[in-house]
Parts: C-alpha cells; sequence; structure tokens
C-alpha cells in the first residue's frame, strides 16, 4: 500500500503503526508454519491476524462520511484487498479522519465533528475524537515529539543497481580487511598472553627462590649466634658473615628483579587491554558491516 499525497504519510503511519508490523496470513495453519519458520531462524515471533483471502472487499459506504472528508481509507492506495479488509476490521480507517493543523482540528472535534467520523489525526501526528449535536466526547492529544518523519510509509527511492552493487562490494571488501584484523589482534591477544603466562610463572620462581634465600640467612644467622665469637675461629665467623653479606645481596637483587618484572608485568596488562579491546571494536564493526549488507 502507498499513500496517494505525501504530506499525509505521517498522520497515516501515526494513526495504523501498530499494524505496520503485523503479519496477515490466511489460517491457523499458516500460522503455525510461520512460527515454526520463525523459531527455525531464531527470530522473536511478531504479531499476526488471521483472516481468509477469500473474503472480498469490505463495503465501508455505510460507515464513512461524506465524500469531502478526507480519510485513511481514502488516502491510501492498495495493491491487496486483504490488507485494506484488515485494517477496516482492526483500526477502522475508513472512519479515521485527516485535518491539516491541530488548531484546526481542535476547532472542528469541539462540537462540529463529522458524522461517522470516530477519530482524526493531523499532519503533524496529533489524533482526537470529537462531539457534535448528537453527542460524543471531545479530546485531543498533540504530538509532542519533534520528530514527525514517517518510518515506513515512504516512497522508495530509486537505485542505480551497478552503483549499490560497488557499494556492497566495497563493503564486502571492508569486511575482509576487518576479518583479517580481527585474526591477527586475536593472534596478538593469544602471544601476550602466552608471554603474560610465562612471566607469572617466572615470578612464581623467584618468589620460591627467594623464600629459600630467606630461609638460608635465617639458618646462617642463627648459626652464627649459636657460635659466638668465644671459642671460634675467626675464619668460621667471617665465612658465615660472607655467605649471609652475599645472600643478602641476592635477595637486594632480587627485589630490583622483581620490580623490573611487575613493571613488565604492567605494561603487559596494558597491552594486552588495549589489543582485546580493537579486536572487540574490529568485531563490531564486522558485525555492523555484515548486517548493513544483510539488509541491502
Amino acid at each position: 500500500m502507498t499513500v496517494k499525497e505525501d504530506k499525509w504519510t505521517f498522520a497515516v503511519e501515526s494513526a495504523i503503526s501498530r499494524n505496520l508490523e503485523t503479519f496477515v496470513l490466511h489460517s491457523q495453519k499458516d500460522r503455525k508454519v510461520f512460527f515454526d519458520m520463525c523459531r527455525s531462524l531464531n527470530v522473536q515471533t511478531p504479531n499476526v491476524i488471521i483472516t481468509s483471502f477469500r473474503v472480498p472487499p469490505h463495503d465501508t459506504r455505510g460507515n464513512e462520511p461524506s465524500r469531502d472528508i478526507p480519510t485513511i481509507e481514502r488516502i491510501i492506495h492498495f495493491s491487496n484487498p486483504v490488507i485494506r479488509n484488515c485494517l477496516i476490521d482492526t483500526a477502522s480507517i475508513e472512519s479515521i479522519m485527516l485535518i491539516e493543523t491541530d488548531e484546526e482540528a481542535r476547532d472542528l472535534l469541539n462540537g462540529s465533528c463529522p458524522i461517522n467520523v470516530r477519530k482524526a489525526f493531523t499532519r503533524s501526528g496529533g489524533q482526537g475524537q470529537g462531539k457534535n449535536s448528537q453527542g460524543g466526547v471531545y479530546r485531543f492529544y498533540p504530538n509532542q515529539s519533534k520528530d514527525v518523519t514517517a518510518r515506513y510509509l515512504t516512497k522508495a527511492k530509486n537505485y542505480d543497481v551497478k552503483q549499490l552493487n560497488f557499494i556492497i562490494d566495497t563493503e564486502k571488501a571492508k569486511c575482509r580487511d576487518l576479518d583479517a584484523s580481527i585474526r591477527r589482534v586475536k593472534l596478538a591477544v593469544s602471544e601476550l598472553w602466552k608471554t603474560r603466562q610465562q612471566l607469572l610463572k617466572q615470578l612464581g620462581d623467584m618468589d620460591t627462590r627467594k623464600q629459600s634465600m630467606e630461609s638460608e640467612r635465617r639458618r646462617l644467622e642463627r648459626k652464627m649466634d649459636e657460635m659466638g665469637d668465644e671459642d671460634t675461629e675467626d675464619t668460621a665467623i667471617g665465612s658465615l658473615k660472607n655467605s649471609i653479606t652475599e645472600i643478602r645481596a641476592n635477595i637486594k637483587r632480587y627485589h630490583e628483579e622483581r620490580d623490573e618484572y611487575m613493571k613488565t608485568r604492567g605494561q603487559l596488562e596494558e597491552e594486552l587491554g588495549k589489543a582485546r579491546g580493537k579486536s572487540g571494536g574490529c568485531e563490531e564493526k564486522s558485525r555492523r558491516c555484515t548486517e548493513w549488507i544483510r539488509t541491502t
């Protein structure tokens, strides 16, 4: 279906927006097949209307306002009578009036609403219902959104097929490049992870050696305390002191080496985080690129 006059596109879409994402099916059997297909494709099942495709076009002459009043049903060109029937059944489009401005709608609906007009919509998306000498209740709600652009009923654009194919090929090439980048980044992440694990193992080995050196230092210090200075040769005490001094020097070197390792580990963790972020960004770009190609 298409809107005959562009100026009414947003008003029409505002009036029947709930129906525009609904699928129309002929029977419950069709519904089952359709839902099974959605589940197999892991697609959320949309709203559906079950109606016989063999029903002739509805005769709405008894429910319409006078011929000089524009209505949704009159402003739409239907290529399929089944869709027209559904919109008449679910939205009563034959009795929804179209009015140019909100001000005109307020003036008309508040006491002078035409016969057989159930609702009214304005070009800006305002909507209301009216009253007249026969009764009714007046209400009007202006559209609070600044966006008055139709999403579904805009006229299809004519595309240059060669140009569109060129754009698609270009996007496919971008996807291939992104996929290659993803593989390279993932390989880099894997290598960084291996280096990180090796570094952690080296740090663990260093901690073990430090504990061993600390234990040896304490043992030698206890031994030297036990020996005392009385009956012990100076050479023996000197040897112990030298051993303790050497161990202390080794422990100091250990701390210096460990500080360097920790610095390297921090840099490695930062590089790993950046690489993972780059990988995620490439994957998101690739996903958007693939989705664009799929929907074009």
